[in-house]
């Protein structure tokens, strides 16, 4: 983000009537707090996807984002996550939740196979129809 994005964003701050915001992107962590002005910024490292890279691309099928929403890989903060890559899955598994109007929609497996690959970022918004988790044929 360049300093004329962070102005405009500050700018659109301070004019409304919110009291704290949060803008998050793979690059940078922005919390902006009214009542203590409080601005900070907090770098992160960059989520890297992974993938397995012997397994073909034309036997693997892509679970989506049956709605829009919130993506979480595990039940709570504490939990394991459901599916991890290499992990094999069976067809009805859950696979990851995505939050809907305060309502937690389970996403499933649609077919049985191998994690090949997760594009989703937990705590992050999908969109109808992305590209969630990678699942191909067992070895």
């Amino acid at each position: 983000m360049d300093t004329k994005q962070l102005e405009v964003i500050l700018a659109l701050f301070e004019k409304s009537t919110v009291s704290e915001m949060e803008l998050e992107s793979e690059a940078f962590k922005l919390k902006l707090k009214r009542n203590t002005e409080v601005h900070e910024v907090i770098s992160k490292p960059i989520v890297q996807q992974i993938s397995l890279p012997t397994v073909k691309e034309d036997n693997a099928h892509w679970v989506k984002a049956p709605l829009v929403g919130t993506y979480y890989h595990s039940a709570n903060p504490e939990a394991k996550p459901y599916v991890e890559v290499g992990q094999t899955v069976k067809e009805g598994q859950v696979i990851c939740l995505i939050e809907a109007m305060k309502v937690m929609n389970e996403i499933k497996a649609d077919r049985n196979g191998v994690v090949q690959e997760i594009k989703a970022i937990n705590g992050k918004m999908v969109e109808y129809n992305q590209a969630l988790v990678r699942i191909g044929d067992a070895p």
